[in-house]
Order: structure tokens, then sequence, then C-alpha cells
């Protein structure tokens, strides 16, 4: 443990790197060429393998362009893809790096390297004819030699060149081959790199990688550059900048210096690539590198999607989709005749969705059937769920958790990572805007980055569609999946309603579903609180007392399995969880810190892992020692606020925890005695062990459930209620902050001290914000947002956009909350946005209603939605930039839920009377579901 009480945690890991002989055209591949893909790990989901891979011969019968007609969720026939922006319309703001790396090796406890940002010249934009990422349509010449097993058609400035430069085609050869399916390598079609079948016969498939300059060009950290050359078309493959081809190829000429061909190798191949750009001049951000100084370069790729899109839109918004979307390849260097670049998809996801299958046909054929890397402690292959990767969460996830960046990092023996273009069939749906949770995905950020309707420009189009009548308070964040909007309401029902008009689909109470005892949680039904987690073909529901979470088919509500996860009597379910691979992860709650000194208490906070189809705990993991259930031991730390963040790379799941009910007698002796000690916010008390984690931050392993590492934040923390009596002799020696984290931290990447740096953020009911390493949980920045409370402080869910981190605070004891970064006061509550990259308040805007923000905030597009506690129940739409309020709605009743939104429309519900609101008598009950949408 380090002055601040981190637990270090230090893991290694390696990559299979195999090697493979691969002799220039003309020769017969070894034995080995052919070598099988690793064996296929199965999982619960599986169903039925779809598709398989691509044949051995590139069909070029068929065309390729454009795609065939495929049905979305609502019906449309050729849905459209939307088109790409870059970088939010910034000039040159670092971008967040990839998160999750499926494919990349190395240990996970070494820092990224500093990271300059360079923003190049536009680029032409791109071609209008597609291409498939396996097949290409092709009209070979019969002239062409005769030993290619087929004939790849190229333009015919590239035919002969391969006899062109004979000292090129005696140099040694790199073989690029799918990390999903060796079967498949890099070549070229139409001047374009694709990838096709293995076939050593095949002289496109020939690459070399010319060090010529590697001593006289090297980067800042002083690796050697290195251009990749195609053997038969005399091709260098060049980097590029913004919405043009990521990949593309120019005449190589070995005795020019052309710094937009050259790369370099450095740390950690998972945040992407880096090339080497040399500069003599200004460039068009205004920076200028002298010759021997190398700027990174990299660029933000968002696609959005937009439910209604003119059909002129579609050829041109296709072909945009064709180059902005790819898959990585690896250089692995060894000292043999030729090597391996391994080439992995992007993020390497293996979710397949069953509602896709039939859609993506042909499509998912190419993808390969596997994907490998390294996870924190040992090497390991990473879960498949069926024989093809599905390119719909491919697409989602790359948006949604890690917003491409292109860099450039080294490995032991050196990577490489491009992109490959393989959107083709991207035009079907794609998750991207759909929200699946309460934090929207599995990154929590509730960002919605897959939506393009809504923005500030078009707030003021916003309008109410449609109401639905529930009868009584929603304060769950609605989910939305499929043009089906699921919320449960305090009624006891759980609804499935339709997106677009309105209509019920089904309802089920929960009482009668369940048979469980009823809540009592001031209510005489069974209820649910969270939002329900979307899986598949299921819906996972946490039961708000007893400590259940239940699955229901998403096509009636039907029961499919339940099971309880604490025994005791005031457990409960208050988290949404999280879906990943067939698990599904959440947090253990319970109220009883409400008893009296007499009866408090002994329940412990967990996360638990659980089956996603079967209902069965696969691990579970508390957060304080075991107390054998006596009153004189730890209580408390519970798991209770939004939803646990999942790094997939990393193989953690992220949960913030709660304060202490009790802590044992010396523990309280210890505390005592040190009452007038003055202790930062970030110094944990030392009168705790390391395995008590309150007021924490925790990774864990999403397989095990270990404790990676576990960083404590705020000091010592005994709370009940109790405590809330002044001068009570029952209450434990103070501070009695109960500074919880009412939510579980969000996944993004920061530029911070020169470096790019996967980081977690929360915001704690203290009302400080804090970003810490993902790697080792070691503080990175900490602000005070705002002033802290019992009801917070920061509570059930902050969002970010990867440039900004957006928080309400409460202000539950109405302090004066200064609005930074002005001198202006309010005793109400409001929200903050906070950089990123170092924590600095941008701005505060206090509630208009001057009550208290209690809900979790959205972001999309640009506009921050959150509503207000006030009796009249407005909801807010914020410019992310400034604060400003764009747009009011009045729902009529308290908003003390969060809003989702997906294809234009955000979702939220309304009233609140039971539970924290019997403590606010100006809070009010609600009736209904709203939908606000574009137009």
């Amino acid at each position: 443990m380090d002055p601040f009480g981190h637990h270090h945690h230090h893991h290694h890991r390696s990559d299979d790197d195999r090697e493979e002989q691969f002799p220039p055209p003309g020769h017969r591949p070894p034995s080995s060429y052919d070598e099988p893909p690793p064996p296929q790990v199965s999982h619960v989901y599986h169903t039925s393998h779809v598709g398989g891979p691509p044949p051995m011969e590139p069909n070029y019968g068929r065309p390729n362009y454009p795609p065939p007609s495929m049905d979305d969720s609502y019906g449309r026939s050729n849905y459209p893809p939307p088109p790409m922006d870059d970088n939010y319309g910034r000039s040159s703001y670092p971008p967040p790096q990839m998160e999750e790396n499926y494919g990349g090796s190395g240990s996970y406890n070494r820092p990224p390297p500093r990271s300059d940002y360079y923003e190049g010249p536009p680029q032409p934009q791109p071609p209008t004819s597609g291409y498939s990422s396996v097949e290409h349509v092709s009209h070979e010449s019969e002239s062409v030699d005769r030993h290619h097993r087929f004939q790849p058609h190229v333009p015919s400035f590239f035919h002969r060149q391969t006899s062109s430069d004979p000292e090129l085609i005696d140099k040694p050869s790199f073989r690029v081959y799918t990390k999903a399916d060796t079967n498949y390598s890099l070549t070229i079609r139409d001047g374009k790199v694709v990838l096709a079948s293995n076939d050593p016969s095949d002289p496109f498939q020939h690459w070399y990688k010319d060090e010529r300059y590697s001593t006289k060009v090297k980067d800042e950290e002083g690796f050697p550059s290195f251009a990749l050359v195609n053997k038969a078309a005399g091709l260098a493959i060049k980097h590029s900048i913004g919405a043009s081809h990521p990949v593309q190829l120019i005449p190589y000429d070995p005795n020019v210096l052309d710094a937009s061909i050259l790369w370099t190798e450095s740390r950690d191949v998972g945040d992407g690539y880096r090339a080497v750009r040399m500069e003599t001049t200004g460039t068009s951000t205004g920076r200028s590198f002298p010759t021997d100084i190398l700027a990174r370069e990299s660029w933000l790729n968002e696609l959005k999607k937009m439910e209604l899109m003119l059909f002129f839109f579609f050829m041109w918004l296709v072909t945009s989709l064709l180059h902005y979307t790819g898959l990585r390849m690896h250089l692995k260097e060894k000292v043999v005749p030729w090597q391996p670049i391994q080439l992995t998809d992007a993020l390497g996801v293996t979710k397949k969705w069953a509602e896709n299958r039939k859609k993506l046909g042909d499509c998912a054929r190419g993808f390969g059937h596997k994907t490998t890397g390294g996870k924190a402690g040992r090497p390991l292959q990473y879960k498949t769920e069926d024989a093809a990767i599905d390119v719909i969460p491919l697409l989602s996830n790359i948006l949604k958790e890690h917003i491409p960046v292109l860099l450039f990092r080294r490995v032991d023996h050196g990577k490489l990572v491009f992109l490959i273009i393989i959107a083709f069939c991207f035009v079907i749906d794609s998750t991207a805007a759909e929200w699946l949770n309460h934090g929207g995905d599995r990154t929590n950020r509730r960002s919605a980055i897959g939506e393009v309707l809504i923005s500030p420009r078009t707030i003021n189009n916003l309008k109410l569609r449609w109401k639905f009548l529930a009868g009584f308070d929603i304060t769950a964040t609605p989910a939305v999946a499929n043009g089906v909007v699921y919320f449960p309401s305090w009624n006891g029902n759980l609804y499935a309603v339709n997106a677009r008009n309105g209509g019920l689909i089904w309802q089920q109470n929960l009482t009668m579903l369940t048979g469980l005892p009823l809540t009592g949680r001031y209510v005489n039904v069974t209820v649910s609180r969270s939002t329900p987690v979307v899986a598949d073909d299921l819906l996972l529901v946490g039961i708000y007392g007893p400590a259940v979470v239940i699955a229901v088919t998403r096509l009636t509500g039907a029961l499919v399995w339940k099971t309880q996860l604490d025994p005791r009597p005031l457990a409960l379910i208050t988290q949404s969880g999280t879906v990943h691979l067939g698990g599904y992860f959440v947090g253990v709650s319970s109220l009883e810190e409400l008893l009296p000194a007499a009866k408090c208490c002994t329940f412990r906070g967990s996360l638990v892992k659980l089956n996603v189809r079967t209902g069965a705990i696969l691990w579970q993991t508390y957060t304080l020692p075991d107390n054998g259930g006596r009153l004189d031991g730890y209580s408390g730390a519970a798991i209770w606020g939004s939803s646990p963040a999942i790094d997939v790379a990393r193989g953690f799941v992220y949960v913030g925890t709660g304060n202490l009910y009790l802590a044992p007698p010396e523990v309280l002796r210890c505390q005592a005695a040190q009452n007038n000690r003055t202790t930062p916010p970030s110094v944990p008390d030392q009168c705790f062990g390391e395995d008590v984690h309150f007021n924490s931050i925790l990774a864990l392993d999403v397989d095990t459930g270990e404790i990676a590492w576990a960083t404590q934040l705020g000091g010592y923390d005994v709370f009940y209620f109790v405590c809330l009596v002044p001068n009570n002799p029952d209450c434990p020696p103070g501070p009695n902050l109960d500074a919880d984290f009412g939510e579980a931290p969000m996944l993004l990447t920061i530029f911070s001290n020169g470096r790019l740096r996967d980081v977690v953020v929360a915001v704690q009911k203290s009302g400080f914000a804090w970003a810490l390493d993902r790697n080792t949980g070691h503080i990175v920045w900490v602000k005070k947002a705002g002033p802290g409370s019992l009801e917070g402080g920061g509570v059930w869910g902050a969002a970010t956009d990867g440039r900004r981190v957006y928080t309400n605070i409460v202000n539950g004891n109405s302090v004066p909350f200064t609005l930074a970064p002005s001198t202006q006061t309010t005793t109400a509550g409001g929200w903050v946005a906070m950089d990123a990259n170092t924590g600095q308040i941008l701005w505060t805007t206090a509630d208009p209603s001057n009550d208290t923000a209690h809900g979790p905030v959205t972001i999309v597009n640009g506009v921050l939605f959150a509503g207000s506690v006030a009796p009249n129940g407005p909801l807010y739409a914020m410019d992310a930039s400034t604060g400003k309020i764009l747009w009011t709605y009045n729902t009529g009743a308290t908003i003390y839920g969060g809003a989702s939104v997906s294809y234009g429309c955000v979702y939220v519900g309304h009233g609140y009377s039971i539970g924290l609101a019997k403590f606010h008598p100006t809070w009010n009950s609600g009736t209904s579901l709203f939908a606000f949408c574009i137009g």
C-alpha cells in the first residue's frame, strides 16, 4: 500500500508469437502455412453458427455494392447508415485512445507513451466504389501470370510492376493475416487493401518492411521508422488523416524519403497505431515540427445513425462507412525470412446478437472465428460466442466504447496496427443507438454516441411525441432496444412499450410474476427501481427487496429464472447491471442502516456475476471481511448506483462502494483517538485494513471476481441513521460523512502529463470527482465539483463524451454553491462540466427551479439532459459546451430518474413520492413515461 492506500497488482501477459514461412511467389509454402486457427471457446449464448469462413476462392461473380436490402427493427428496408463526423468539430483536441484491446500484448501496468496531436490538411472525398472485406468484383485478363490461383483485379498501372524492381522481389516477405482466422491475408484489389484467402502464389499478398531510413528517421521516443511495401505492386501503405481512407497506397520510391509512408512502433499495440509524419513548415493546425522531430498523427471518428434519412443520401453514406470502419493488424518482428502481420477485429467484439443473424448472411463471413489476447495476470483466448464475429456490436463498440484513435505503440517484438475497411454490411441495424442499461452500455458513460438527430442546432425541434400512462412514479432510466422501451414503475409493474408510438406491448406485475414477498419499502407490492438490462432475447431486472434478480423474455415478459443474491431481509438491488460475454454483473445494497442501534448491522456489500441464461451465481465478491453475522464487525460498503463498467481488454469490471454502517470496536477506538486529525480527502484512514473497501473504487477480474486493485477515497466514514440525531451516543465516532459512491465509474481515455491514459471517473456524494488510472487505481486527478451532503454531491450517474465529464450536484444541505468558474453562488443544486483531461471546471449551471438536482445526467451530441425534482417536473437540455439551457419541458411531476436517448428520441419518466421523497414535501407523484422526439 502506498501513501494513498492503493493496492498494486502487477500483471504480465504475452501473445502467441507464432512463426510461419512465406516464400516469394513461385515457391511452395511449407505445410505450416495452412495451420488451423486456434480452437473455438464456446459460451453459453451458443445457438447456431451463422455463415462460416469465406470460401478459399474470392467470388468475383456477384456484385459487391450496394448491399442487399435489409429490414431494420422498424420494418424499413435499406435503412441508410449515418454519416460520420470527425472530432466533434474539434481541430486538434486529443481524442481518447482505444480502451479495450483484444489482441494486444504486453503488461498492463506500464504507462502509455506521451503523445502529441496533429491534424493535417483535409483529404479528398473517398471514392464512390465499395468493396467487401474479403471479396471484390473482378474481371481479370487472361494475360496475367498463370501461376496465380486467381487473378486479382487492380488498376492498369499496378500490372507488370511485379518485375519492375527485381531488388524488391528478392527481399524477405511478410504475410498479413487475420488474427481472427489465419486463413485470410492482406492483399490488393482495385487499388484497395483488402482481405482474401491465403494464397502464397498471389504476389499481392507479399509485403516488405523497408527499414532503410530507420537510423535517420526516428520518433520522439527514439524508435526507428520503416515503410511497408507491397512487393508485387511496388506500392507503399500511406497513412492519412481525417475523413479519407485510413489505409492508402502510393507508388514507392526507395530513394526518396517520404514521411507519409513511415511508421514507428512503440508500446502497447492495444491503443492503436502511431504514424511518423515529418513537418518542415507550419501545418493547418498552426503547429510546426523540425525535420528531426516527428509528430504523431491521430484522428477521431464517430459514426452516428439517423432514424429518418433521405434515400438519395444512401450511396454516399455507404461509401463513407467503407472509409471509416476497420480492423486491426499487428506486425510481429522476428529474425526469419518472413514474418506475419496479424489482423484482429477492431476491439475484438464477439457478441452474437440473435436478431441480426439472418440480416448478416454473408456479411458476417470474413470476420474470422477467433480473437486472442492477453489478460491481466495470464495469457488466454478471449471467449467467443459463435463462429463468426458479429459486425453489429463490433461497430457499436468502436463507437460507444472507444471512439477509435490511431496511435502507434511498441511491444517487445514490435506491432503495427492499421485500419482495414470492412463496413460493407453496416447498412443494417447497429446497437450504437440503443440504450441497454442504466449507463447506456458497458462503459457506463451515459452517452448516446449513436445519436445524430439531436444537437444544439436541432434541440428546438424536440417535441412531445407520446406519453405512456403507467399510473404511478417512474424513476429508472428506461432501456431501449430494437424499437421497444423497457422500464419499471413503483406500482410494481414492468413495461414494454413501442418506442415509436407509446403503445403497450406487454406489462407484468412483479408480485404475481415472481411470487416474491412484497418489497415493503414504502410500497405494498414487489417493485424494481433499476433500469432493466437488455441481454439478447432476455431482460434482466433487479428487485428492490428482496435482493433478487429475475430474467424475463423480451418478447412477452415471461419469467425465465430468478436468483436471490443475499438472504438478509433488508438487502435489495438498486443498481442496474451490465452484461458481458454471458455474464451479468450487478451490485447488492441494503437498507440496514435505517435500523435502530440495537439491530444494526450485519450486511456486507458485494458484486455478483450471474450466468445470463441460467441465473447461476458464477462468483460473488464481498467488499468487507466476514463478520460472522455479529453486530460488532464490519458492515455496509454497499454497491448501489448506476451500472458496473467493464473493460474487456483488461478483463476488469469497475464499481464504486458506499460508506460503512459499523466497524469493529478497535477501529472505532482508533478513530476516536485521532478525531482531531485533518485528513486530506485522498488519504485513506489508517485505522482500516487493506481488505476494507468502503467509499472505494474497485477493479475486479471479470472471470474470477478477484479484486485486482481497490482505492479508498475520502477517509474514515462510519454512518447509519442514528447519526442524524445530533450528539446521539449510539452514533459511532465521526466523521460521519455518508460519502458513498452512488454510481459506478465511467471508462474513458484522457490526455494527461503528455500522454494518453486510460482512466475511470466517478463522482462521490462528497462532491469530489475522481479520475483513477485504469490499470493501477492511482489517482490521476481529483476535483471538488460542488458541495457534498447525505444526498449528494454527485449521485446515480455522471456522463462523459470523452471531452468533458458532466455531473449533477444535489446540494442537499442548500449551502452556498459557487457556480465555477464564475463567482456567483446559489443554494440550489445544479450541473457541472469538467475537463476530462484535468478535472478543471468549465461551467456550472444552477437549477432554474431553485431545487436540488438528484437525477443522473445524459449527454448526446453536444446536448446535456437533466431533470429537476421541482413539483412541475422540468426536463432541461443544456449546451454541453457552455451550460446554457437551450430547451425546457415541464412534465408536471418531480423528475428523479435519468433520460435515455435513441434514434432521435429522449425517454424519461416522472414522479417520486415515496422513499427519500418522504423527507421532501414538495416532491410529488407522477404517472407517465414521456417520449420527446425531433420533428
